[in-house]
């Protein structure tokens, strides 16, 4: 699972910092694991306003990425997640694996690449809908 910020990209100019108006968004993605490889897995994804949960998780608050996810995944679930921050609530709730992306794609215990992909996908569909 992974998140995405995304939305119209902003120019931090002193215009903007003085009618600051940010309707960017996150998505966030999770990705089934086939069991064998003759299936493919399903993808569940929601929109949240933020994917950082960190402050709310300080306060004993959930943050709506987090209730997402708790409310669809077993609690027997093996998560695969990359080093945000954000996603550190997990290991209170799941078996959670982590990625670094700072030093590598994947390793022998996590790989959030099937997220990652489908962030590609809506990267350059994001593009494409500006071009227009």
């Amino acid at each position: 699972m992974s998140g995405l910020r995304t939305g119209r990209p902003i120019a931090r100019t002193a215009a903007w910092l003085e009618n600051r108006n940010d309707k960017r968004q996150c998505v966030v993605l999770i990705c089934e694991r086939p069991i064998t490889g003759t299936e493919t897995g399903r993808t569940l994804a929601t929109v949240v306003a933020s994917e950082d949960g960190a402050m709310l998780a300080d306060r004993g608050q959930t943050s709506a990425a987090m209730g997402f996810i708790k409310a669809r995944l077993d609690r027997n679930t093996t998560v695969h997640a990359d080093e945000a921050a954000t996603w550190n609530d997990l290991h209170a709730h799941f078996d959670t694996r982590r990625v670094n992306h700072s030093v590598e794609y994947a390793n022998a215990d996590a790989c959030v690449n099937h997220a990652e992909s489908g962030f590609s996908r809506m990267r350059r569909a994001e593009q494409a809908a500006m071009l227009v």
